[in-house]
């Protein structure tokens, strides 16, 4: 299996600023990124609206991201400039697409909201709930409009940039099937089949016409019972050949144990790389040096392939300087050994988000060490 390790940014801390966005700003995101990272993965999407010039849906107001309206009147393209230079790296360059990012969604006034949502509130997956919860906000694949919409916007990007790949983030936010149950969420999977199946044709057609694959991956829960809850075949996606590669990840949380194995017999005669995924948070505290060690040393011991770590460049905006050298080296298993890792073990934050995320626990494989 392909080894990669993932650095997934979310954007808003390149793209909505209203610090100066040059060139030279973009080079040095670039130049940070750790040497060890193979896959860069650069979203253009927050809420419902786009850092590129889209003709699709909208791009985020300049009340939201001033620097970068300005750096678009001058007739510049950002999300263009950062994909095209760190290509030129030798890097894997994803395009990582969130299928229903609701920050903001109980503020009906929200600047992110998309007008596609606003023309059309009963394609959310509970337009009968009032109390403002962002999930039940998120919109439903099994509307076929809200499928077209969506594989529009992808393919506006698979055009327009010369990328190496997608992943489509179906953890940002992990809601995308209308139901009253987990019954009712399964019965409607085949709309989430048929929309990568759309995506993965589109892809080929794209490809095609460069001489090339254009890769697809795909970010789920990090179970089968979760993947099941949000409607997810991973099964006949699989079957199907839709994806090239999978990253496993929960909601806003970090897991210590995956089962990853469950993963590999379920794709028996058709396997493909399954990379292990975190957020910026364990057990609702941000992430150390100390126990992202222990994450990645966890994950390794259970079979990934590889790290995808979620959000570094996004949270770490925050410090007087992003603190890269805390996940360079995990990479390989073999730098973190004989180092202080933090094991952390608390089973209430994000643990109820529709059942989506396992249950925290740690799995203890040497007893004899213990009375």
């Amino acid at each position: 299996m392909q080894k990669r390790y993932i650095l997934d940014n979310d954007g808003t801390n390149i793209f909505a600023h209203s610090d100066p966005l040059n060139d030279e700003v973009i080079d040095r995101a670039i130049q940070e990124c750790p040497d060890t990272v193979t896959t860069y993965l650069i979203c253009p999407n927050w809420c419902g609206k786009f850092f590129f010039p889209t003709q699709v849906g909208e791009v985020l107001p300049e009340s939201c991201a001033p620097a970068f309206h300005t750096l678009l009147k001058s007739g510049n393209d950002p999300l263009g400039m950062f994909i095209e230079l760190m290509r030129s790296t030798g890097r894997e360059t994803f395009i990582t697409y969130r299928t229903n990012d609701v920050h903001g969604a109980d503020d009906p006034n929200h600047p992110g909201t998309s007008e596609f949502k606003k023309a059309h509130p009963d394609f959310v997956v509970d337009p009968t709930d009032k109390s403002g919860a962002w999930m039940a906000r998120c919109l439903d694949y099994s509307r076929p409009e809200v499928r077209d919409y969506y594989l529009a916007s992808l393919t506006e990007l698979a055009q327009r940039y010369d990328i190496d790949g997608f992943q489509i983030d179906w953890m940002r936010f992990p809601r995308h099937l209308s139901g009253n149950n987990i019954d009712e969420v399964w019965a409607k999977r085949s709309a989430l089949t048929e929309f990568m199946s759309a995506v993965r044709e589109m892809l080929d057609r794209v490809g095609a016409q460069r001489g090339r694959r254009i890769l697809l991956s795909a970010r789920i829960p990090t179970w089968l019972e979760g993947c099941r809850k949000v409607g997810i075949d991973v099964a006949e996606w699989n079957r199907l050949k839709l994806l090239d590669f999978i990253s496993l990840a929960p909601f806003l949380s970090c897991d210590f144990w995956m089962p990853i194995a469950d993963f590999r017999k379920l794709f028996g005669e058709h396997p493909i790389p399954i990379y292990a995924g975190t957020d910026l948070n364990h057990s609702g505290r941000v992430h150390t040096p100390e126990s992202y060690r222990a994450w990645a040393l966890s994950m390794y011991d259970q079979g990934a392939d590889g790290m995808n770590i979620f959000n570094f460049p996004c949270w770490t905006e925050y410090l007087a300087a992003r603190p890269y050298h805390w996940i360079a080296d995990l990479d390989d298993p073999q730098k973190l050994i004989g180092k202080p890792a933090l094991y952390t073990l608390i089973n209430s934050y994000h643990r109820c988000v529709y059942e989506v995320n396992q249950s925290s626990y740690l799995e203890l494989t040497n007893p004899r060490n213990f009375p």
